[in-house]
């Protein structure tokens, strides 16, 4: 009986406890430390509380962790009241920016309910985890990345190689050991999140590590450098407070390109605006798509389909064709996809190792970014996005960059190393309909517009001289060739067009400058314009069925399309122009 009696005691002594103690995350008075000028200070001391440097002043009761208590904040105009929201600890930096600290995560969750209902806030969001998205390691092996050399990157470096510019791509992961294979082109500055300090070069997990080495060797020989920032621990996990806010750092460290290698089912408004906000500042966003085989749509960052931020999903090769890998996510979302399956890339050991997963894909395309802006500076994020899905081609079921010069040659129509030409003559180059995405973007120069003029597609010859005619697609240079404007007149050969076959050298040294074979003609001996010393243009009829081995003197051949000399030209590597049949 005297157990039943000390019930009311307990009770009595509860309702004391509940008067003396203060409501869940409520504090007497909440301690409020002030940046708003200084983001670097802000950044710094977020994560100095998120390691645990005020773990007294805010050890929750329940012992839950600290990510689950912190809210992340941007305020427009004057802050909210967080002593009336039960705050333990405000940390505000520039912009609005806040990072808010409760003492238990229900308070927290009840703060966000009320902040996102107030017009001037922005965002109200929890912290929460991001992970590294890699998919898995094996053996070491000899660096070379297959996938810079599958998306013919050497083109792409050969272009950018002689540029002066300088652009920089910050790697907002988990730090990068100084690695012999790009320690030349790594920049310091970056910060530490995780041990707080100015060496990002502790990279225990070795992901960050892998990402850069992958950025060199696309990179190689050109103006691109590595800003590090680590955001991941040695377990490759992080914080959204830190990740934010080492994204805006790599904006106000001068970043062209922000390279995310990271994945989260967590959504973040935090993170999204950071994202944005770096984009508006003019800096491209390389986001890995992620690893769980699922849709972007639920993948924080992945899910953003903004213009500037590239998403990138991970290609391997099966086959011989490129396919999605099956670790990769998919989605609306998703720009493109690179090869990211066994990738050679530099380990945190100094030596090298295969790695796989979106992770490895997103710095192929963060490097092909920085290759073009360097070919092209005025590039905003917007149009780097939109050059990129330029290159693009189907390959297997899914669409890989292929920055190969070879396949925008071959869908020109023509192939010219000389050129002849008298004053007064004009020609038109044949539109390219195998690629016709490349058609508006292919431009042609005359070195001497005194020479020789370019309206478009047509080259007209003005006066007798030399230039050299150069031929672009984007900010490539895809060929070159000379022309040589002559004087003289033309004297041009028609063959009748009831004349169906022609022998053996039956036209050898003729002094004409043009040959015109009509239809009609069916076969073609061997030799047959052998020697003829002012040749420089021979036109080949679609009737044409047999041909025999022939230079034509070195002559421009004007091949009708889909025709028999078409084919003759291309395999023989003639100097060719396509002409509609």
């Amino acid at each position: 009986m005297k157990r039943f009696r000390a019930l009311p005691a307990l009770f009595f002594l509860s309702f004391i406890l509940l008067l003396i103690l203060p409501a869940p995350g409520a504090l007497a008075d909440v301690q409020e430390e002030g940046f708003p000028d200084d983001f670097a200070a802000y950044a710094h001391r977020v994560a100095e509380v998120g390691k645990g440097s005020l773990t007294g002043t805010l050890t929750s009761r329940s012992r839950e962790p600290l990510m689950d208590r912190t809210l992340l904040v941007r305020c427009h105009g004057d802050e909210p009241d967080w002593d009336g929201l039960g705050a333990s600890l405000v940390l505000s930096g520039p912009e609005g920016l806040c990072t808010v600290y409760f003492s238990t995560a229900r308070a927290a969750r009840s703060a966000q309910e009320l902040l996102s209902s107030m017009e001037n806030i922005i965002y109200a969001c929890m912290d929460g985890e991001v992970t590294a998205a890699d998919a898995g390691t094996a053996d070491s092996v000899s660096f070379r990345s297959w996938g810079a050399e599958g998306m013919s990157f050497q083109d792409l470096i050969a272009q950018a190689a002689s540029r002066s510019g300088r652009k920089t791509i910050a790697i907002v992961d988990s730090g990068a050991v100084h690695h012999e294979a790009y320690s030349a082109r790594l920049l310091s500055g970056g910060y530490d999140y995780i041990d707080l300090d100015q060496d990002v070069s502790n990279d225990g997990y070795g992901h960050g590590t892998n990402v850069a080495g992958i950025v060199y060797d696309c990179t190689q020989g050109t103006n691109v450098y590595i800003y590090p920032i680590r955001v991941l621990n040695d377990e490759g996990k992080g914080s959204f407070s830190n990740l934010v806010n080492g994204v805006r750092e790599a904006v106000a460290a001068g970043a062209d390109i922000i390279n995310l290698s990271l994945q989260s089912k967590v959504m973040s408004a935090a993170l999204d605006d950071a994202i944005r906000t770096a984009v508006s500042s003019g800096v491209t966003v390389v986001v890995a798509a992620g690893n769980s085989s699922t849709d972007t749509s639920i993948i924080e960052p992945a899910h953003l389909s903004d213009e500037g931020v590239i998403v990138v999903g991970s290609a391997t090769r099966e086959n011989g064709n490129a396919v999605r890998a099956s670790y990769s996510n998919y989605g609306d979302s998703v720009d493109l996809y690179a090869f990211g399956s066994s990738i050679s890339c530099a380990a945190n050991d100094g030596g090298y190792k295969l790695n796989s997963g979106t992770s490895m894909a997103a710095p192929h395309i963060s490097a092909a970014c920085a290759l073009l802006q360097l070919l092209n500076p005025s590039l905003t994020p917007v149009t780097t996005e939109r050059r990129l899905l330029q290159q693009p081609v189907l390959a297997g079921n899914v669409r890989v960059p292929d920055f190969s010069m070879q396949r925008i040659r071959d869908a020109l129509g023509f192939h010219i190393t000389e050129l002849t030409m008298f004053p007064g003559e004009t020609l038109r180059f044949p539109e390219i309909t195998d690629a016709p995405e490349f058609s508006w973007l292919i431009s042609y120069t005359s070195g001497n517009a005194d020479v020789l003029s370019v309206q478009g597609t047509s080259l007209t010859a003005l006066a007798p001289g030399e230039t050299v005619v150069i031929v672009s697609c984007m900010e490539f240079q895809v060929l070159s060739f000379h022309v040589t404007v002559t004087g003289g007149e033309a004297f041009v050969l028609y063959v009748p067009s009831h004349i169906s076959i022609l022998e053996e050298e039956a036209l050898s040294g003729v002094p004409a400058s043009a040959v015109v074979l009509q239809e009609g003609l069916v076969s073609l001996g061997a030799n047959v314009l052998s020697e003829c010393q002012n040749l420089r243009l021979v036109h080949l009829p679609s009737s044409l069925r047999e041909i025999s081995e022939n230079t034509f003197s070195g002559a421009l051949l004007l091949c009708p399309k889909n025709s028999k000399a078409l084919t003759f030209a291309r395999e023989m590597g003639l100097n060719y122009l396509t002409l509609d049949p």
